[in-house]
């Protein structure tokens, strides 16, 4: 190696060592920014400039050896404010297998409660991995997203939207991270973006995050590591999050309330869907069409209105 070539590596490896960074890693990005050939002969460099030939090693660089930096998980909770007049939550909507009457009677009372939160809003058939019996664009999902919204923004113009993702939501992402990632970065490629939040109102909440208003926290369900079709998805969410939990995924409707040693009671709801009770890829079940209307009571409490239809 050249002189110059080595003073500059030296002075590169350095930079490298304020990094959190193990020392291999650090030899393999002096291979990828063109100061060795080999990884073999940048982990010799390394050594022979971090003390790790001993105290005779020759321009020695201090090493910080640490606790790796972890990755974040982007997991959050969204705090309502208590003194919000009321949340609707419409779950497993499936765009473009949404059910009419559903949509129609959770907007006639659209008057009990002030934020609106939509979950599982499409369903992405054509992304989905699984054997398909027909093809659908996803354009008209799209088509029918900005004409739902439209109609919600007719009826209810001034309430809070809160878009809460489900697993078939997440399909889009998954979709273009496994065929199409070179896409991901392109400006105008948001998912948000793509379905026109803006131009809607809608908050987007990071996938797998909650809401929690009041004593009561809200998630689409899958979340919950549930391991199956529970026999009560009440009772499921129960177990798993030992409180207050209200969410859809499972398309039907119950409730379990339980108290512990201490007298507190607790309650668990699941949600009935929005969508076609048969669709052709499971048209025998238990679903049932449904949506909440959750609403203050108290200083910190809260009363579910769990609406089943059929």
């Amino acid at each position: 190696m050249g002189k110059l070539k080595h003073v500059d590596a030296f002075n590169r490896l350095k930079e490298i060592s304020r990094f959190k960074i193990s020392k291999r890693g650090a030899a393999k990005m002096l291979v990828k920014e063109g100061f060795f050939t080999s990884v073999e002969k940048a982990r010799a460099f390394v050594r022979q400039h971090t003390m790790a030939l001993g105290d005779s090693s020759r321009d020695n660089i201090p090493w910080i050896e640490d606790v790796p930096t972890p990755i974040e998980t982007e997991f959050g909770v969204l705090e309502i404010p208590k003194d919000t007049d009321g949340i609707g939550l419409l779950c497993d909507i499936h765009i473009p297998f949404q059910d009419e009457k559903t949509i129609r009677s959770f907007l006639e009372r659209k008057d009990e409660y002030k934020t609106i939160i939509i979950q599982e809003v499409f369903d992405f058939f054509s992304l989905s991995r699984f054997h398909k019996h027909r093809t659908l664009d996803i354009a008209k999902e799209q088509e029918d997203f900005f004409q739902l919204m439209e109609l919600i923004r007719k009826e209810a113009p001034e309430h809070r939207i809160i878009f809460q993702q489900g697993n078939h939501d997440d399909r889009f992402w998954v979709y273009v991270m496994r065929q199409a990632r070179e896409l991901e970065n392109l400006i105008g490629m948001e998912f948000e973006t793509i379905f026109g939040f803006d131009e809607f109102g809608i908050e987007l909440l990071p996938t797998r995050n909650l809401i929690h208003y009041r004593e009561l926290y809200i998630g689409h369900g899958h979340e919950i590591n549930a391991g199956g079709v529970p026999v009560s998805p009440a009772r499921t969410f129960s177990l798993k999050t030992k409180g207050n939990f209200i969410g859809g995924h499972f398309h039907r409707t119950s409730e379990h309330i339980t108290r512990n040693i201490k007298g507190d009671v607790m309650g668990c709801w699941s949600v009935g869907c929005a969508c076609n009770l048969q669709p052709l890829y499971a048209p025998v079940n238990e679903w049932n069409n449904g949506y909440a209307i959750i609403r203050p009571y108290g200083e910190d409490q809260f009363r579910v209105k769990n609406i089943k239809l059929f």
